[in-house]
């Protein structure tokens, strides 16, 4: 069990942990590396930081000292990955080609 996920990583190609971790609805403090501005924004849904060990501390003691304040950035952080499912890309993708296929037919009927 766990409330807050945090990853100070100096690489990553893709950050499906930190997606995970969203999922699970934890506040998210991590670098900005693989994706993860995508998903997480600075204060909102979590946290985006430097790598640097005082900075990240001092996150860490406001969030654990005010945990209450701080479930709200969890809470929209899995709000935002479910965003992010295969069947809503799914969806999205098919409504953007019927999208387009509409405005050929109408461009055609013109």
């Amino acid at each position: 069990m766990c409330d807050v996920f945090v990853f100070p990583s100096s690489y990553e190609t893709f950050s499906l942990v930190v997606h995970e971790a969203a999922a699970a609805g934890m506040v998210v403090v991590s670098t900005k590396v693989g994706g993860v501005e995508d998903l997480i924004t600075h204060n909102v849904n979590g946290f985006i930081l430097q790598r640097n060990s005082e900075e990240i501390a001092s996150t860490l003691r406001d969030i654990l000292n005010d945990p209450e304040r701080y479930r709200i950035y969890g809470e929209r952080a899995r709000a935002r990955v479910e965003q992010l499912t295969w069947e809503n890309m799914y969806r999205r993708l098919v409504s953007h080609y019927e999208e387009d296929d509409h405005r050929l037919k109408e461009k055609a009927l013109s």
